[in-house]
């Protein structure tokens, strides 16, 4: 089973999701070979421009599905909470990043609504 480091990002109540194939989850990336979970995550936020974080800690490993939803994947989240100045900046919704308070929505992974 394939392993993916992923980063929920919180701030006042929301999480932050990117777009990938169309649909919403949380950022991540699978590690390279000798790669430590951090260097991971650091790899992964690199689609999010101008992110800061705040008070990164594991919150735990699950069971999920790719974008695809065929391939079965490990999931290693981490949490953190996102900077205020950060959060302003991207409290609109746009095509590539957004904030969401309600997981139902549509297009919310599955796997991101299990985390959560």
């Amino acid at each position: 089973m394939r392993e993916v480091v992923c980063l929920a990002v919180t701030y006042n109540g929301r999480l932050l999701v990117i777009k990938i194939r169309g649909k919403w989850g949380l950022p991540g990336k699978r590690p390279r070979a000798t790669e430590l979970d951090i260097d991971c995550i650091f790899r992964a936020i690199e689609e999010v421009p101008d992110l800061r974080l705040e008070d990164l800690m594991p919150l735990g490993k699950f069971n999920g599905r790719n974008f695809l939803q065929w391939e079965p994947l490990k999931e290693k989240v981490f949490l953190a909470k996102a900077e205020k100045i950060f959060f302003d900046n991207y409290s609109k919704c746009n095509d590539q990043i957004r904030w969401v308070k309600n997981l139902e929505e549509d297009g919310i992974l599955e796997s991101t609504r299990r985390i959560f």
